[in-house]
């Protein structure tokens, strides 16, 4: 697979969502479940792997380990999951280094780039629309679009918790973290992130 010319999620997703996210909460029974996703947490994680991969591993878990959520709020607790694991990865623990001595409003002007370092598929943009108020847009990568199915409105709600997760990793309490997602079959959403500035 090669990484330029596919859409592909980073194995530092599914190291800081799976080794460090959930570890000790990854059972026997969500293992069995991501292998017939694509991906075996007792192996060595793998360079990259498929979009349809990371989708289908996020959505059991979600299932798996918040079966009395609705799914989209499942997904968003994935997200945060993610979002707390990623902190103990080297990239992360760089990132998070860095937003603490920048603060929150320019670690979130630093999204776009930030996300790159666990996929190639999504592009973003951040602006600013006041103190305390940032709008995030997110969207497939132009050289990707086209080529991935619409995106199911419960795996747009993983960003919002990724959001959440970003604000709780700093120590800001958002007074408004709001997805909504505008254009499935460009993978588009816009996001709100309000706190007190």
């Amino acid at each position: 697979m090669s990484v330029m010319h596919e859409p592909v999620f980073f194995g530092t997703a599914f190291e800081g969502l799976y080794h460090q996210g959930l570890k000790g909460r990854l059972d026997a029974e969500l293992a069995e479940r991501l292998r017939g996703q694509g991906f075996d947490p007792s192996k060595p994680v793998q360079p990259a792997y498929p979009v349809a991969v990371w989708q289908g591993c996020v959505k059991v878990t979600a299932q798996h380990l918040y079966p009395r959520l609705a799914l989209d709020a499942a997904v968003r607790e994935v997200g945060t999951t993610f979002l707390r694991g990623f902190l103990h990865t080297l990239v992360g623990a760089a990132v998070f280094t860095l937003g603490k001595a920048i603060g929150v409003e320019r670690t979130l002007l630093r999204m776009g780039h930030n996300s790159r370092a666990n996929s190639n598929v999504y592009a973003s943009e951040v602006k600013k629309l006041g103190p305390g108020h940032l709008e995030l847009h997110n969207f497939v990568a132009p050289v990707f679009e086209g080529r991935l199915p619409p995106l199911a409105a419960e795996q747009a709600r993983f960003l919002e918790g990724v959001v959440l997760g970003i604000f709780e990793g700093l120590g800001v309490n958002p007074t408004k973290v709001e997805l909504e997602l505008v254009a499935p079959e460009r993978h588009y959403s816009v996001t709100q992130m309000c706190w007190k500035a």
